[in-house]
């Protein structure tokens, strides 16, 4: 499954955007894997509009994210290890909804604090202090 959709599509990620302008382009590939374990290879990419935390204006933040999303029984995640640094583990309840892991790796790829690179000239400062000044 491939497609795209705009930003403001997907509810949970509104609250962090300073712009609702961007779309999300997503290809989600379902696999079994070597081990026998359901997965999801999920590639994302976007570009949003966060606020910046130096200047409080808007700040385009690109995503481009490549993750395997491994699904193994609730009551095994707690034995899963981290040996696989590029693969998330998901418990295997139900239905799952692609979009909704579009949005999840969405939120979980941008910046805590976004903010203007030091030398964008676009980063306004707050109430007239240049940017280098607020630290």
């Amino acid at each position: 499954m491939k497609g795209e959709t705009p930003v403001v599509a997907l509810a949970r990620l509104g609250e962090f955007l300073a712009k609702p302008d961007g779309d999300v382009r997503y290809e989600c590939v379902g696999v079994v894997r070597r081990d026998g374990k359901p997965s999801i290879r999920l590639h994302m990419a976007a570009s949003v509009w966060m606020v910046c935390q130096r200047c409080l204006g808007p700040v385009r933040i690109d995503v481009d994210s490549d993750r395997e999303l491994v699904f193994v029984p609730e009551a095994a995640l707690g034995d899963v290890a981290d040996e696989e640094a590029d693969s998330d583990y998901l418990p295997l309840v139900g239905r799952v909804n692609p979009m909704d892991l579009v949005e999840d790796e969405l939120l979980l790829s941008l910046p805590l604090a976004p903010k203007h690179a030091e030398s964008d000239e676009e980063c306004v400062a707050v109430g007239g202090v240049e940017p280098d000044r607020l630290n």
